[in-house]
């Protein structure tokens, strides 16, 4: 599917938002589809477990754009399908903007691996390594370093609750300066 037609829904509906996976409610995503499951929405987008709209689990698709100014950007989460530790493509392409943000930044970066909470916790908080190192190797290739990697498990979830949306959102690795 061509990027730019990717997108384009989601430019729509988060015109206005930043990191809205840990938003309040937005004028900009008051208006975001109803949904009671991920199923219900678009590609990009999984159903936010206690807002029930749906919401891209990406930061507004704006900040991609080569001309934005990066000099007080954040970088962005990276999600992770269940029991995997593979990058997607949209986490590649946000990947690309936090290799762009933490170079902008001159800062190094902190990378923390999460997994959901399905699983023996030995397993996830090998998996969340695994998830750290995935992205560790792509920044690295990138040519930025990283400060420290850490494998945290179901520790810190997102959401507590049991659906499968929940998890969802705690399948990630979080990079912060």
């Amino acid at each position: 599917m061509n990027f730019t037609l990717r997108l384009v829904p989601a430019i729509a509906l988060l015109l206005g938002t930043v990191n809205c996976h840990n938003s309040v409610k937005t004028a900009a995503n008051a208006n975001a589809p109803k949904c009671n499951m991920d199923v219900d929405c678009m590609t990009g987008t999984l159903c936010h477990p206690t807002q029930k709209v749906c919401l891209s689990t990406y930061p507004d698709p704006r900040l991609l754009e080569a001309s934005y100014d990066l000099k007080n950007c954040t970088p962005s989460n990276v999600y992770f399908a269940f029991d995997s530790a593979d990058l997607t493509p949209d986490g590649k392409m946000w990947l690309d903007y936090n290799v762009r943000c933490i170079k902008a930044r001159g800062k190094q970066v902190v990378l923390d691996g999460y997994s959901d909470a399905k699983g023996e916790p030995g397993y996830n908080v090998e998996l969340s390594n695994k998830r750290a190192m995935a992205v560790k190797q792509y920044l690295d290739q990138n040519g930025v370093s990283t400060a420290q990697v850490a494998a945290k498990g179901e520790q810190n979830p997102v959401t507590t609750g049991t659906t499968e949306q929940d998890y969802a959102w705690n399948r990630r690795v979080e990079l912060r300066f």
